[in-house]
C-alpha cells in the first residue's frame, strides 16, 4: 500500500473510531440525556453537528423543529451559570456531537450515544440469563476477570480479582461465570427472578471495552393471575359437568317422548254404540 493511501485509510478509520475513543455520554433510547455545561454568558446556542438545536438570544428561546417539546433549558439556571442542555424522550438520531456556543465562544463538546435496549421476558420464579459479550484476552486467568453488571445504575454483581460483590437483593441469586470470561462471555444469571428484578441492565467490561448487547430490558411476567384463571376453570368444570350429566339423564326421556312419531302415541277411542 502506498504511503498516501495508508495515511488516508488511517484517517478514515480514526474518524470512525473517534466517538468510541473519547469518553462520551450514553443514554438509553427514550430516556432523558443531560449534556452538562457551566459557563457565564448572556447568549447561548447549542448545536448538533454544527446545526442549531436551541438558541437563547436577548431573552428569547428558539428550538429546532426536530427537538420541539423535547428540550429543557432554564433561564433561571442560565443566570446561575448552568447552561446544560437537557433532551427528553431521546430518539436514535439524537446521537451525535453537541457543542455549546457561549457569547460566541465554543466549548462543552460532548458526544451523545443512544443505546438500543434488547428485551428479555422471563416468568416469575424462573432463571434469567442476560447475555453479554466482549473482547477478552483468552490467556487471562480466572482470577483476573473483570465484569460489572448494573440495574438502573445500581450494582447487581461485580467480579474483580476472582471475588464477587453483590448489590442489594441479588445476594445468592446473581452470578457471572469466571470460567467463561476468557471466551468473551460476561453473561449474567439471576435465579428465582422476582417482579422487582424488572428493569434496564447494563454490562461493563472493566477494561472499558465495548460490550454487546449494550442494554437489556428485563421484563418479568407474572403468571399467577393466569394460573388462578386456569384453576377456577378446572373447578367450575368439575362442578358443572356432573350437574349437566344428571340433568341430561332426567331430560332425555322427556325429549324422547316429544320426538316420538305419531303412531307411537296412544289416542283414546270413543265407544261405538
Amino acid at each position: 500500500m502506498q504511503p498516501m493511501s495508508l495515511m488516508i485509510s488511517l484517517f478514515v478509520f480514526g474518524l470512525h473510531m473517534l466517538p468510541s475513543l473519547i469518553s462520551g455520554l450514553q443514554v438509553v433510547l427514550g430516556h432523558t440525556a443531560m449534556i452538562s455545561c457551566n459557563r457565564s454568558c448572556s447568549t447561548v446556542a447549542w448545536m448538533r453537528n454544527r446545526i442549531p438545536v436551541v438558541r437563547f438570544v436577548e431573552g428569547k428561546f428558539t428550538v429546532a423543529p426536530e427537538f420541539e417539546s423535547r428540550i429543557k433549558f432554564s433561564s433561571d439556571n442560565l443566570k446561575k451559570g448552568n447552561i446544560s442542555l437537557v433532551i427528553t424522550d431521546t430518539v436514535y438520531n439524537d446521537r451525535s456531537w453537541y457543542t455549546c456556543s457561549c457569547d460566541g465562544h465554543e466549548g462543552c463538546d460532548q458526544y451523545l450515544d443512544v443505546l438500543l435496549p434488547v428485551s428479555l421476558e422471563v416468568a416469575v420464579g424462573d432463571q434469567a440469563k442476560l447475555p453479554c459479550y466482549s473482547d477478552t484476552n483468552k490467556l487471562t486467568p480466572e482470577s483476573n476477570g473483570s465484569i460489572r453488571w448494573e440495574k438502573n445504575d445500581a450494582l447487581v454483581v461485580k467480579l474483580k480479582h476472582g471475588e464477587m460483590e453483590f448489590g442489594a437483593g441479588f445476594e445468592d441469586r446473581a452470578s457471572v461465570s469466571k470460567a467463561k470470561y476468557s471466551n468473551g462471555d460476561l453473561s449474567l444469571t439471576i435465579n428465582s427472578v422476582k417482579i422487582p428484578d424488572a428493569g434496564l441492565y447494563r454490562c461493563f467490561h472493566l477494561s472499558e471495552k465495548d460490550t454487546y448487547p449494550e442494554v437489556i430490558n428485563l421484563i418479568i411476567k407474572d403468571c399467577s393471575s393466569s394460573n388462578v384463571i386456569i384453576v377456577l376453570a378446572v373447578i367450575i368444570g368439575i362442578l358443572v359437568l356432573p350437574l349437566l350429566h344428571v340433568c341430561h339423564g332426567k331430560l332425555l326421556p322427556a325429549c324422547l317422548r316429544l320426538k316420538a312419531p305419531p303412531e307411537h302415541i296412544a289416542v283414546p277411542v270413543a265407544d261405538v254404540k
